[in-house]
């Protein structure tokens, strides 16, 4: 998982939280320090200028969102294509943004868009320096939290607690919002526990491969690609082989019942499973016992 903190303006960030929106258009400029690593359902933070603290002049996080896509192309393309969702009233007012954002008078031949949904804004600014880290008084457009791991995203995300999520998007959609951080905070929790037990795997044996393609509302948690989730359901499935020995199998069992511990200690509601497809009755009942639901 990468997660990253991009420099906006708070102008166009107020505007998509004045009217609820629940995705929206990031555009960049095409000139821009790239990416190294940034892909589908990783998290945006919006480091907004205007939000400055009032004594130290640091920028705050004021929410975030998740990437599902990026586009580049013109600047009357990008308008056409997501409108108010670019974060303005009208093109006029979102071409002047694009030139004071390239110190410029004329407009680039062409944008870059990275679009985000699942928007959630906090109640007031979150500053890095409280969670104990420092963002560059050098830094022009965004910089990395976590390019591995969810570590700093966790903090983050926990400070959010305590700040609140904005009260004006509950008051348009409270359910959506408060469940949408709510599965936010605890996937990123899980993550972290399955991070510190479990090695980061790209190769798929026969087994997770099978319970893939029978289950493929789950996707793997973070880098390990041998632990499964389903955000909705609060799932999480740990997939095993029928021909697994004694040993490893009770070491991924204990890891299991380690997770499903630290989860119920922290207060999240996780349900913790393990998958074979074929099961012998002395595992069967040794996941029973540590009363983790063995399915198939």
């Amino acid at each position: 998982m990468a997660s990253i903190a991009y420099i906006c303006d708070i102008k166009m960030i107020d505007y998509h939280r004045l009217f609820g929106h629940q995705t929206m258009n990031f555009w960049r400029l095409t000139n821009a320090k790239q990416f190294t690593k940034f892909k589908q359902g990783d998290y945006l933070f919006f480091l907004a200028k205007g939000s400055e603290h009032p004594k130290t002049r640091e920028k705050g996080l004021v929410g975030y969102g998740k990437l599902v896509s990026t586009t580049t192309c013109s600047v009357n393309k990008m308008w056409k294509l997501y409108q108010h969702l670019n974060g303005y009233e009208n093109e006029l007012d979102f071409k002047e943004a694009i030139k004071k954002a390239s110190k410029q008078n004329v407009l680039p031949k062409s944008l870059n868009g990275l679009f985000l949904d699942e928007l959630v804004f906090f109640n007031s600014p979150l500053y890095l320096s409280e969670i104990d880290e420092l963002v560059s008084r050098n830094l022009e457009s965004f910089m990395y939290l976590d390019k591995e791991g969810v570590s700093l995203t966790l903090k983050i995300l926990d400070k959010a607690k305590e700040i609140g999520i904005n009260s004006w998007q509950f008051a348009l959609d409270h359910d959506m919002n408060e469940s949408t951080f709510e599965l936010d905070y605890i996937e990123t929790l899980l993550s972290y526990f399955v991070l510190e037990l479990f090695h980061p795997q790209s190769t798929l044996l026969k087994h997770h491969k099978q319970f893939v393609e029978s289950h493929p509302q789950f996707k793997p948690v973070k880098e390990v690609k041998t632990v499964y989730f389903h955000k909705e359901s609060k799932s999480c499935v740990i997939p095993i082989s029928p021909t697994l020995k004694d040993e490893p199998f009770f070491a991924i069992i204990g890891k299991a019942k380690l997770i499903q511990t630290l989860c119920e200690e922290a207060k999240i509601d996780v349900n913790i499973s393990i998958y074979c497809q074929e099961w012998n009755s002395k595992h069967l009942k040794a996941c029973e016992s540590l009363g983790l639901l063995a399915i198939k």
